[in-house]
Order: C-alpha cells, then sequence, then structure tokens
C-alpha cells in the first residue's frame, strides 16, 4: 500500500498528514473495508511500539479502532500482536493513550 509509506517518512507532519488520509478513508465503508484488505491492520499495530509523537500515537489508535468496527477488522487484528501491544499501553502516562 503506498499510502504507508507516509506513515513511515521521518517528518512528523508528513506522518501526521498520512494518519489523516486513513482516519478520513476509514470514516467511509468502502474505504474501512479498503483499507482492511489492504493490510493496513498489522502496520498500524506496529505503529504502536514505533510512533514517538503521543498526538501521532494516539491517531494510529483511533485509526485502528476505526477499522475494527469494519468487516474483517478484527480478524485481521487478531493475528498479530496487537492486544499484548495495547495492554502495554494501560500503565502510559497519558490518559488518552490509555
Amino acid at each position: 500500500m503506498a499510502l504507508a509509506e507516509l506513515i513511515n517518512d521521518n517528518v512528523v507532519k508528513i506522518r501526521e498528514n498520512g494518519y489523516n488520509v486513513f482516519l478520513n478513508v476509514g470514516r467511509n465503508h468502502k474505504g474501512c473495508l479498503y483499507l482492511i484488505k489492504n493490510g493496513l491492520v498489522p502496520i498500524l499495530v506496529d505503529k504502536i511500539l514505533e510512533e514517538k509523537e503521543q498526538y501521532l500515537l494516539i491517531k494510529v489508535l483511533d485509526i485502528i479502532k476505526l477499522l475494527l468496527e469494519g468487516e474483517g477488522g478484527t480478524d485481521s487484528f487478531l493475528g498479530t500482536p496487537g492486544i499484548a501491544r495495547l495492554k502495554g499501553l494501560l500503565q502510559h502516562e497519558n490518559y488518552l493513550i490509555r
């Protein structure tokens, strides 16, 4: 998925724009299905560990929540180490991340 390259950029603003694209696309039923079918869930699960900017991590979690509601999103999530990574955030200092 070429758009996923945006969220791997070194420039924070470019990553933010990439996450915003996924949030906007994921709010539409067909867009949500497109993101799930094109393998975005495992990429975002990896971003739970990789994303250092707290406000962008919140966006990652929001996108994951959107995709979990889509058809096949839960199955895709359960095939990743997502639950363990989310459990690791339960002690996070930021209440929005907890």
